[in-house]
């Protein structure tokens, strides 16, 4: 097992649409509520039925959009589908370099892509204090320049998530659950599988076990692990990596 204190900041540019701290209910904000982390991805409201999403610290090198959008509610059940569309060929380039940081080989000639990932999500509220989410998603990416000597990206929590990139769609399934402790503490499990369209490196497992600090009404600290145990190119690997976050809520008003 190793542990890649690097890691949180790669799979950051390249992952975002998976952060271990992002609770993945069907639920959305509602008009005019805001919510923003240090490292979580920026969330606004647009309606009572409609959410968008964008990561502020990569946006500019990795362009991109998450719009959500709740279909259906009732007093237990939620029912929702969730959509990226990402530019990922700048930060592709920024990160072809040897040594730390380094995840794409010098040489590497990065086509011009264009990443989508599209998701629905099925949450189940048992009790006021239990919630868990069914989740099933579609990773594909299409290419509009055929890369030269670029090879896939092994790297865990990355990988999987950017194998789509290189060799057809990556099927996605996850559970999360959802569980109030207290009224100060709660704690969020999150389970994820891909299957990438790679023969030797199908299955991708990952399992995030998180606690979520209430410290006001507006701001909460989260912290945690995320385990990876994945089958690579070069074999199976199990990595392990620490989470911390502090996330604020606000209002923005309306915005449509």
């Amino acid at each position: 097992m190793k542990i890649h204190g690097t890691l949180f900041v790669l799979s950051l540019l390249l992952a975002v649409p998976a952060q271990a701290t992002s609770s993945g209910s069907a639920e959305v904000l509602g008009a005019g509520q805001g919510e923003i982390g240090v490292f979580r991805p920026l969330r606004l409201g647009l309606s009572a039925r409609h959410e968008i999403q964008v990561q502020p610290l990569v946006f500019f090198v990795l362009p991109h959009i998450t719009f959500k959008r709740l279909w259906f509610e009732t007093d237990a059940w939620l029912f929702s589908s969730q959509h990226r569309l990402s530019y990922p060929t700048l930060a592709l380039k920024m990160l072809r370099r040897p040594g730390i940081g380094g995840l794409v080989e010098r040489e590497g000639d990065i086509p011009e892509l264009v990443a989508s990932q599209n998701e629905v999500l099925v949450s189940h509220k048992a009790s006021a204090e239990l919630q868990y989410t069914l989740k099933a998603g579609v990773g594909a990416a299409a290419r509009f320049a055929s890369g030269q000597h670029w090879h896939s990206i092994e790297s865990p929590f990355i990988f999987a998530r950017t194998a789509s990139y290189h060799k057809g769609v990556t099927v996605h399934l996850g559970l999360d659950i959802d569980y109030v402790l207290t009224p100060k503490w709660a704690l969020y499990v999150e389970t994820d599988l891909f299957r990438t369209a790679y023969a030797k490196a199908r299955w991708h497992f990952e399992e995030a076990i998180m606690f979520r600090w209430f410290v006001s009404q507006t701001s909460r600290v989260e912290f945690g692990v995320k385990l990876s145990s994945a089958q690579y190119l070069y074999g199976q690997q199990t990595h392990i990596l620490p989470l911390v976050d502090w996330v604020w809520d606000f209002e923005h008003g309306m915005l449509l």
